[in-house]
């Protein structure tokens, strides 16, 4: 994705057609809590109970990707916590994250060799294992827990959602055109279907599609089989939206990595009732601290329940802005779980 997620961008641009968000001036200053050196690509982001922040990135250049997965801790110091394997320069190598109950962090990696697939990391990062059925995941990108236990993981080429229970393989759980990218690729470039993906109880799952500009909504059946997939969104309401986060009231978060072409917000709230677009950043109060933002977590612990981090990829697609890392931006709002 990191080459073929803004090949759209003029395509969309041209098709922002919609009303500009309005922006919502309770919006506090961005804090930039992790600055990393060119050439890192920070993406996938997870905050435990503790408050300790876990950051997939990648450092590019040459032939092969590191995947490294940084910890940032309450008081600020920011140390490796796991390194997964290397993954040649053509595959996307680490994507999402999300971090379990006790700990233990769970990360797609795209490698498409024996590495392929979803991660598990030890509490302590020493030790990581590669989950039963994830490598039949075509493009793990986005993962999110329900309050079961269950693991889902957005595939994002396929236009589908894989699941795992507890101690189980993964299994392809739904797949649907909402999930899926355009049918057609004007640039011969696909931007990824399916991506970012949050749970809110008791039964939905939200999703973001990134080439279709659109949030999804899945029900979980009562029986833990995939319900209804629809739209909440006009298709390019969001464009090119990425990671997407859950407040505690059901209000939906998204990053636009392409703002600054799309002069639009860098982060976004879409009402799940109305579908309605609320800008939060607006440049005077901070658009400067972004530059590709990739994905976002809800803060917890020390750092507060009412703010969002922030990854920072720095894509080569895009240049200019404050570099790769995380900013943390208060939101006036917890959001869930409320940690």
């Amino acid at each position: 994705m990191l080459k073929k997620r803004l090949t759209l961008v003029v395509l969309l641009a041209a098709l922002l057609a919609c009303p500009t968000p309005q922006v919502w001036a309770d919006t506090a200053n961005p804090e930039t809590i992790l600055s990393l050196a060119p050439g890192n690509r920070p993406e996938g982001i997870a905050v435990h109970q503790t408050g300790d922040v876990f950051v997939g990135n990648r450092q590019v250049g040459g032939t092969v990707t590191s995947n490294e997965i940084l910890k940032i801790t309450p008081d600020g110091n920011t140390a490796m916590f796991a390194a997964l394997p290397d993954t040649n320069a053509s595959a996307e190598g680490l994507l999402g994250l999300t971090v379990d109950r006790v700990g233990r962090v769970y990360a797609a990696l795209v490698s498409l060799d024996g590495n392929h697939g979803i991660w598990r990391v030890s509490r302590d990062g020493t030790r990581a294992q590669l989950l039963p059925g994830s490598s039949d995941i075509a493009f793990p990108n986005a993962l999110t827990f329900d309050p079961a236990g269950n693991l889902y993981v957005t595939d994002s080429f396929d236009g589908a959602i894989w699941r795992a229970r507890p101690g189980k393989a993964f299994i392809r759980w739904v797949a649907d055109e909402l999930l899926e990218p355009l049918p057609f690729d004007p640039f011969g470039d696909p931007l990824p279907g399916a991506n970012g993906i949050a749970f809110f109880p008791p039964d939905i799952l939200y999703v973001a599609n990134t080439e279709q500009g659109l949030i999804a909504r899945v029900r979980i059946d009562p029986d833990g089989s995939a319900g209804t997939v629809e739209a909440l969104t006009p298709a390019f309401a969001v464009p090119v939206v990425d990671g997407i986060a859950v407040d505690a009231h059901g209000q939906i978060y998204g990053v636009l990595p392409a703002f600054s072409v799309l002069q639009t917000s860098p982060l976004v709230r879409i009402d799940p009732d109305t579908g309605a677009v609320t800008a939060i950043v607006a440049e005077v109060v901070g658009a400067g601290a972004f530059d590709t933002p990739l994905n976002l977590t809800f803060a917890g612990g020390r750092w507060g329940v009412k703010a969002v981090f922030v990854t920072n990829g720095d894509l080569p697609v895009l240049p200019g802005g404050p570099g790769p890392g995380v900013v943390k931006l208060d939101v006036g709002v917890p959001g869930f779980p409320v940690r």
